[in-house]
């Protein structure tokens, strides 16, 4: 059982885990909560406290909406919806003075056969999809502890769009939370524990 237990500790850390969710209405939920962040519709890009988005698609413009979050309005050279992470669209997310140490990501607006993906730091893929979201479409990405996030960039699954609508998958973001979710921390909790009672008996053995 100390085995057992101690490895789920290690797992959590090293990958990430997607789970359907609820964010609160309160922005206590979230330590970065773009629902707040209303100068940024119509924006190319916009900064508060030192974190910038941008988007990267051409003649496009951040979206705010006080529900869901951060998106892009493409619509003025692809016609898509102008509310979300589209095709060919990405948000991009950076958090300067050397980034900030956070514990995952919501995303909001997601059917069912929405998908698409985060690029953490340049360098560690995470894909999502509709299908594991709550019934309002919610879905927290929990990186297992906190990391620090220097960069993030949300696109849209490119394999959805192969003889399919350009359309057939979009998202917005909610945020960042600070530290995991509290299913999360149980588990760290447990294994702590169950490395600080392997290290008291490596003691006792070691004493004997």
């Amino acid at each position: 059982m100390l085995k057992t237990t101690f490895t789920l500790m290690v797992a959590i850390f090293v990958a990430s885990t997607v789970q359907a969710g609820t964010i609160n209405t309160g922005s206590s939920d979230l330590a970065v909560d773009f629902r707040t962040w209303t100068g940024a519709d119509g924006q190319n890009s916009y900064e508060v406290d030192n974190i910038l988005a941008t988007t990267t698609a051409i003649r496009s413009v951040l979206h705010q909406d006080s529900t869901y979050g951060l998106g892009v309005d493409g619509s003025i050279h692809n016609g898509m919806n102008p509310n979300e992470v589209d095709h060919d669209e990405t948000l991009k997310i950076k958090f300067r003075r050397k980034g900030r140490h956070l514990g995952g990501i919501w995303v909001t607006n997601l059917q069912d056969d929405d998908s698409g993906y985060v690029v953490i730091n340049k360098s560690q893929t995470i894909n999502f999809d509709g299908a594991n979201a709550d019934v309002d479409g919610n879905l927290f990405i929990d990186f297992g502890g906190q990391i620090r996030i220097q960069d993030a960039s949300f696109h849209t699954d490119p394999g959805l769009t192969q003889g399919l609508s350009i359309n057939s998958s979009d998202f917005n973001v909610g945020g960042f939370t600070a530290v995991p979710e509290p299913t999360t921390m149980a588990l760290l909790g447990l294994g702590a524990a169950g490395s600080a009672y392997a290290a008291r008996r490596r003691r006792k053995k070691l004493a004997a």
